[in-house]
């Protein structure tokens, strides 16, 4: 995959992960998966969420479909805390705050907190969950002069914006950067207008994708 994005390097390793997640514990099927990668020569690390296991049933139920007026999160609150979301923290709609939906907040508490490593994870890393990982990489001197980039498709893709701004704010990389590919949206107007303040659109020439057709960090990627 990361040969197929034209991404430069030549030495990307997996550093934590793979991993998936079941909602329903023993179900067989992959409602959220994802890994780390590393390049120390282009000092970046790379975050891949994948998209609706098509085969899962509750992944559409509990994630792609949990959104609308009536299933809203406060994303402030959310942003600062680890319980888990369920519908006993949906508020009312408000343009005015903002707000993601409850299908957007399960997913990347999943991602954080509940991914269960496969056997092929470094073993260094193997006990850690995302967070953790994340916790104990944000401690290390060489991060802050580290890029980190958030990719996704599809509920990928609503997942790993949303992902990318905790990091932003929470983590102390050089850049934080998001590519989604096919993403719906993760939160309502008020959301969107400030991750856009945030996420400016920013030119990839001259990072890590050389020869990439998609020229732009911070869009969701889609055909028309």
């Amino acid at each position: 995959m990361l040969c197929g994005f034209g991404i430069k390097g030549g030495d990307w390793e997996l550093v934590w992960s793979p991993s998936v997640y079941e909602i329903y514990p023993y179900s067989q099927k992959a409602d959220n998966t994802g890994f780390f990668v590393y390049s120390a020569k282009e000092k970046t690390y790379i975050i891949a969420i994948a998209g609706t296991n098509p085969i899962a049933l509750l992944d559409w139920i509990e994630e792609d479909f949990a959104v609308g007026k009536n299933l809203n999160i406060d994303w402030a609150k959310f942003s600062k805390g680890s319980e888990q979301p369920t519908k006993e923290n949906v508020v009312v709609a408000d343009k005015h705050t903002e707000r993601i939906s409850l299908g957007t907040t399960k997913g990347v508490w999943a991602l954080w907190n509940d991914l269960e490593q496969s056997n092929y994870a470094p073993p260094a890393n193997a006990s850690y969950t995302l967070a953790e990982y994340l916790a104990q990489l944000n401690s290390q001197p060489t991060t802050n002069r580290s890029t980190l980039v958030v990719t996704g498709h599809s509920l990928g893709g609503a997942l790993a914006p949303t992902l990318a701004r905790w990091a932003k704010r929470n983590l102390h990389f050089a850049a934080v950067y998001t590519l989604p590919t096919a993403g719906p949206t993760p939160g309502n107007f008020q959301y969107q207008t400030t991750w856009d303040e945030i996420f400016e659109s920013t030119p990839t020439d001259s990072d890590i994708n050389l020869g990439n057709k998609i020229k732009t960090w911070n869009c969701n990627v889609m055909n028309l």
